[in-house]
C-alpha cells in the first residue's frame, strides 16, 4: 500500500529535487572558486 503511494509521488518529486541538487552543486561549485581565489 505505502509503495503504491511513494511510486504514485516519486516521479512528480523527481524534477524538484534536480533543480534543488543542480542549485546546490552550482553554488558549492562558485563557493569553491570564491575560496580558491582568495
Amino acid at each position: 500500500m505505502t509503495y503504491h503511494i511513494l511510486a504514485g509521488v516519486l516521479p512528480a518529486w523527481q524534477p524538484l529535487i534536480f533543480a534543488i541538487h543542480l542549485v546546490i552543486s552550482t553554488t558549492t561549485a562558485s563557493a569553491r572558486q570564491l575560496l580558491q581565489k582568495q
